[in-house]
């Protein structure tokens, strides 16, 4: 109602599954432009990445650097990575 009413211009949804997703584009009106979901490094949800690109939801990401007890800035690939272009992990 509110994109139809000219009030939003998008609507989106957290921690939808691919389950969440089947159900709501089963009788939305106005499907969900984003799903925001815990993504980073340790946590990648490939499967469910593919299935909001296929039905054209835009995955947002929190928690793009993980709790702080993983201490994911410390894991020694990323430091590989970032070390050549004289960034920080």
């Amino acid at each position: 109602a509110a994109v139809r009413d000219g009030k939003a211009k998008a609507i989106g949804v957290s921690n939808y599954t691919e389950a969440h997703l089947d159900e709501t584009f089963g009788y939305c009106a106005v499907p969900p432009a984003v799903n925001q979901i815990e993504m980073h490094p340790y946590n990648q949800q490939l499967a469910l990445v593919r299935a909001c690109q296929a039905r054209g939801v835009q995955v947002e990401a929190y928690s793009p650097l993980a709790a702080g007890g993983l201490r994911l800035l410390q894991d020694s690939v990323l430091r590989e990575i970032a070390a050549p272009r004289a960034a920080t992990p």
